[in-house]
């Protein structure tokens, strides 16, 4: 599965997120996703933050990919979110996470939506994705390396 066709039309990029800790960079994501996915910025972070009790997204590396089903969603939204520092995130690996992709998807449609969620875990898998992720600098900069990816990872 190709996800270009999400992240042309459905994502949002954030390349200096500000928050100190997780719930604060959810709120900041919520918000991104708000514009782009029509939902409220407030239903968003209640899906993302009740996901996050279930158990931390964060994976390694840097990256974490918090996501949740919103009722009423009309379609899949990727909004993608680099914090300069890192944040703690309850990543394996201790690590601060830096790389956020948060994932919202339509609660009526749960096989697309863990469809496209390994699908971004298998681009944000690649070093070299991450590592152009990383050093973006503008959303140009971080669509421009997760659309390389998905035409390159197999």
């Amino acid at each position: 599965m190709k996800i270009r066709p999400i992240l042309t039309t459905r994502a949002r990029f954030e390349p200096a997120l500000r928050g100190v800790n997780a719930d604060e960079v959810i709120a900041e994501l919520s918000a991104l996703a708000a514009g782009c996915g029509g939902c409220e910025a407030s239903v968003i972070r209640h899906a993302l933050t009740e996901r996050e009790r279930l158990g931390s997204t964060a994976l390694t590396e840097g990256v974490a990919i918090p996501h949740g089903k919103i009722r009423g969603l009309p379609e899949v939204v990727v909004v993608v979110g680099l914090h300069p520092q890192g944040i703690p995130f309850g990543s394996a690996d201790g690590e601060p996470t830096r790389l956020f992709v948060g994932l919202l998807a339509p609660d009526n449609d749960p096989a697309h939506h863990l469809k496209v969620l390994a699908r971004l875990a298998r681009l944000l898998k690649d070093p070299a994705c991450r590592g152009r992720l990383m050093a973006s600098r503008d959303g140009e900069g971080i669509s421009a390396a997760l659309l390389d990816a998905d035409d390159r990872v197999a």
